[in-house]
């Protein structure tokens, strides 16, 4: 008797549509993940059951049953990536010619999907900081500290948690320079 894969699921654009995209491509990477893991170990028990004889087209057929729930998930979380990279490539080259308002507009819709990657937030802050633009430096190490909190929810280990000291010190830095600028 065939071994069918039955499961309820979310579909991937109703997944958390209340955080934004960045962190959202995380969970759907996740939700991918856990399909292939957790529903092939609960396969594994009804394989476990089958003769020898039947056992290898069985794994195959539940192995392309994991695949093809998994795969919608995967497909939005690359949607949303293929975006943010179309962004940071385009910001990248025009920063390269020269066009650094035009680049920023790039990273600025980077920034706003609250992607973890902080390349993108430090690119922004240092362009800011050279412009003399203090205050929409130290927006961006508030927001990118925001994404880091956000990042946190839903992946606590994650590395770029050790980068919260670093944009906290921004945070004081662009302070005190406005209040200087001020006084």
């Amino acid at each position: 008797m065939p071994i069918t894969i039955q499961a309820e699921l979310i579909p991937p654009d109703q997944v958390r549509p209340d955080l934004p995209d960045g962190i959202r491509m995380i969970m759907l990477t996740d939700a991918a993940y856990k399909l292939r893991t957790q529903v092939h170990k609960a396969a594994q028990r009804e394989l476990n059951k089958l003769h020898r004889s039947e056992y290898l087209e069985e794994m195959i057929s539940v192995s392309n049953q994991i695949t093809h729930l998994a795969e919608s998930y995967d497909q939005a979380a690359r949607a949303i990536g293929d975006r943010i990279g179309e962004y940071f490539l385009r910001a990248q080259a025009l920063e390269k010619e020269g066009q650094v308002i035009e680049a920023i507009e790039c990273y600025e819709k980077i920034l706003a999907l609250h992607h973890y990657p902080y390349l993108h937030a430090e690119r922004l802050r240092i362009l800011y900081t050279k412009l003399g633009r203090y205050e929409d430096a130290l927006r961006v190490c508030r927001s990118y500290l925001k994404t880091l909190s956000l990042l946190k929810k839903v992946w606590p280990k994650h590395p770029n948690l050790q980068q919260k000291e670093k944009w906290q010190a921004w945070v004081e830095k662009l302070t005190k320079k406005l209040q200087a600028n001020h006084a």
